[in-house]
C-alpha cells in the first residue's frame, strides 16, 4: 500500500486556520480517493514554509504567499504547485520548472466578482462618492468645485447618471 500524499495549503500570515472539511469541500472532492492527507499551514517565513511543506507531495497557494526559488530547492517530494488565483506571479515558475514541478492556476476563479468590483470602483469614482462621504461628514453640502449649491443639488447630482 503506498503511503498517503501529503497536501500542503499555504495562507498568508494574517490568515487563520480552520476546518479543511468545509473550506476545502472541492479539492477534498478530488483529493480523497488518493487518500491525501490536506493540511493548512500559516506562512509566515520560507522557513515555515520549507519546514512544514519540504515533504509535501503537493502545494496549494494563493495571494499572500509568495513560493520563491529558495522554498521550491527544499521541496524534496513535490510534483504541482497549484495556485489558487488567475496569476502565478507568487509562485518562482522557471525555478520550479528547473526542479520539474508543475506550476498550475485558475484562470476562471472569481471572474464575474472581479468584473462587478471594477465596475462599483468605476461607479464610486465617477458619482465621487469618497468627496459627497466628506462632505455628509462635515454637513456641507455646498460643493463649488463640482458646481453643486444645495443639498437639493447634491442629491440630484449624486443620483444622476453622468452626461
Amino acid at each position: 500500500m503506498s503511503k498517503k500524499k501529503k497536501v500542503i495549503i499555504l495562507l498568508p500570515a494574517d490568515e487563520k486556520i480552520g476546518d479543511v472539511a468545509t473550506r476545502y469541500s472541492w479539492e477534498l472532492e478530488a483529493l480523497d480517493p488518493i487518500g491525501a492527507e490536506v493540511k493548512e499551514v500559516v506562512a509566515k517565513t520560507d522557513a515555515d514554509i520549507i519546514r512544514e511543506a519540504g515533504d509535501a507531495d503537493a502545494i496549494i497557494t494563493a495571494w499572500g504567499t509568495e513560493v520563491n526559488r529558495n522554498i521550491i530547492h527544499h521541496l524534496k517530494k513535490c510534483i504541482i504547485i497549484g495556485v489558487a488565483s488567475i496569476g502565478v506571479d507568487m509562485v518562482d515558475v522557471e525555478a520550479a520548472t528547473e526542479a520539474g514541478i508543475i506550476v498550475t492556476n485558475t484562470p476562471d476563479i472569481i471572474i464575474e466578482d472581479v468584473a462587478d468590483h471594477t465596475m462599483m470602483l468605476l461607479l464610486v469614482a465617477a458619482r465621487r462618492v469618497k468627496l459627497m462621504e466628506q462632505m455628509i461628514g462635515r454637513d456641507d453640502f455646498i460643493c463649488p468645485e463640482v458646481g453643486l449649491e444645495s443639498k437639493t443639488e447634491v442629491k440630484a447630482w449624486a443620483l444622476a447618471v453622468p452626461e
